[in-house]
């Protein structure tokens, strides 16, 4: 399934070029980049008052929010939560001093963050938590950044639907009526891949014999795929993205919402794709949870 590394480059550049057609992002500051997770329920969702305080980022956290979170950092603390590059072997082949160059260089800079642990993201929440607070532009008094839950990022991604729909638009299908994909993800039918566990729990894809692969993407600029109804994007496809809520059965933590790099069934709503450790497909969104108006 590995790429060789001119591809990867190719890609890459492609898809610099499609980042200049993204949406306007708004800023974390800014209530515009926030959007109410009761907004989008219907009134009488059981969650209703669990979720009365909750907002949830438009976006995926990009390379540049986590760049700025590094910087902020002293040398040890920085060496400590910068984003494993080394990753990008597990999908491509070639000279592994150019794989720091998509979190580094500023083409990728709206591109969402990958390459990152659990421990990472925390503190990654949690100096946004202080940044915030401290802004003269925040939205809120007091504020709290966090991880979502596997819950609450199933509630957003059902919104008003009901609860046996499998995408946030309210359909099955992963491509609207021109044929167009609503969504960056591995485009393979599910029986040409061979899903596998290690004896750590990581998860292992392989083609099944026969079949031969030739990846069209990899990460795209965030809000670059139509939105759900409620304004999220990439909420499926794109990097899979980390909740707090525990795997059942492999110790790690659940990802939700599917990826690039992973076939049609992990993008469902109700697909929990198991992660214990940081991967070139898997990033963050984040939660804010009003303290105080």
């Amino acid at each position: 399934m590995k790429l060789t590394l001119s591809s990867f480059i190719l890609i890459l550049l492609v898809q610099y070029s499609l980042a200049q057609k993204s949406e306007k992002i708004y800023a974390q500051d800014d209530l515009k980049h926030w959007v109410s997770i009761e907004s989008l329920i219907n009134e009488d969702h059981p969650k209703k008052e669990e979720v009365k305080n909750l907002f949830i980022s438009k976006y995926e956290v990009t390379n540049k929010d986590y760049r700025k979170f590094l910087l902020s950092l002293g040398e040890s603390n920085h060496n400590l939560h910068l984003p494993k590059v080394e990753n990008w072997k597990m999908l491509i082949d070639g000279d592994s001093s150019l794989y720091r160059y998509y979190f580094e260089h500023s083409a990728f800079d709206n591109y969402p963050v990958v390459n990152i642990d659990m421990n990472n993201a925390v503190a990654y929440a949690e100096w946004l938590t202080e940044e915030l607070n401290n802004s003269k532009k925040r939205p809120f008094k007091k504020v709290r950044i966090r991880i979502p839950t596997s819950e609450e990022w199933v509630v957003v991604a059902r919104g008003k639907y009901p609860e046996h729909v499998k995408m946030p638009w309210g359909g099955p299908y992963l491509r609207d009526a021109k044929g167009n994909f609503k969504a960056n993800i591995l485009r393979l039918s599910p029986s040409m891949i061979k899903d596998s566990w290690d004896n750590q729990g990581n998860h292992q894809m392989t083609i099944v014999d026969g079949y031969q692969i030739k990846p069209v993407s990899l990460t795209a600029p965030i809000a670059k795929t139509p939105s759900t109804p409620g304004g999220i994007y990439d909420l499926i496809g794109n990097v899979a993205e980390l909740t707090s809520t525990r795997h059942p059965e492999n110790g790690g933590y659940i990802a939700k919402g599917g990826s690039f790099a992973l076939g049609e069934y992990w993008a469902n709503i109700d697909s929990n794709y198991p992660v214990s450790d940081s991967n070139p497909f898997t990033g963050i969104r984040l939660v804010l949870e009003v303290i105080e108006e």
